[in-house]
């Protein structure tokens, strides 16, 4: 018995997408992921910012209160190298106890590592660390220690003493960083991008304080 094949109905043909109908669909969609990205990218890099800047920020603070409740100098260094993307930045920062009578220097905690697209640009929307900084916190010196020193990293210190005071030989005004998207193009800005957060620390008692844009 021979089968008869199976014509589809007219309103099976109507229920069908045409490939013109596909397309119009495909563009729209297009369209609008293109209206939707730039703003989304700044929301989660504004997100990542204010993450990393207020990790940074109890950082600062913890440095301080540990120097005064150990009695003992806290050093907090900076370190700049080329992220997986090869920009080149300040990425990660670490506290250490510094023992000045034997030169013995031992982490408090590990890394903390800026979330990824973050860095303090070396620039001069950071004279607090700026490699470029005529009265910066201190020289730039070769990470000795791993995970950096494979990364060929420099760092930046700041002391943090017992008494309350800093290592820090600028004027408040100046005693700051900037944390910016990779993004940025700040190597020689002067003045911070659209979307930024900023540590200042007072060089006197160490307090710090933060700045967002409004």
């Amino acid at each position: 018995m021979k089968m008869k094949p199976q014509i589809p109905s007219r309103q099976m043909l109507a229920a069908a997408f045409t490939l013109l109908e596909v397309m119009v669909v495909v563009v729209i969609l297009s369209l609008l992921l293109a209206l939707l990205t730039p703003p989304l990218i700044s929301v989660m890099e504004s997100n990542r910012l204010t993450q990393s800047g207020q990790s940074l920020l109890f950082r600062v603070s913890m440095a301080q209160q540990l120097a005064l409740t150990e009695n003992r100098p806290v050093e907090m260094r900076f370190f700049n190298y080329a992220d997986d993307n090869g920009v080149k930045g300040f990425h990660a920062a670490q506290l250490f106890f510094f023992d000045e009578t034997d030169n013995v220097l031992n982490a408090i905690e590990s890394p903390l590592y800026f979330n990824q697209g973050v860095m303090i640009s070396d620039s001069a929307i950071s004279p607090l660390i700026a490699s470029s900084s005529e009265k910066g916190s201190s020289e730039s010196l070769p990470a000795e220690r791993e995970p950096f020193k494979s990364r060929s990293a420099t760092y930046k210190k700041i002391v943090f003493y017992p008494n309350g005071s800093t290592s820090i030989n600028l004027p408040l005004r100046d005693a700051y960083a900037t944390l910016c998207s990779t993004r940025a193009t700040v190597a020689d800005a002067s003045s911070p991008p659209q979307n930024y957060y900023t540590i200042q620390i007072d060089p006197v008692n160490g307090n710090a304080k933060s700045y967002r844009p409004q």
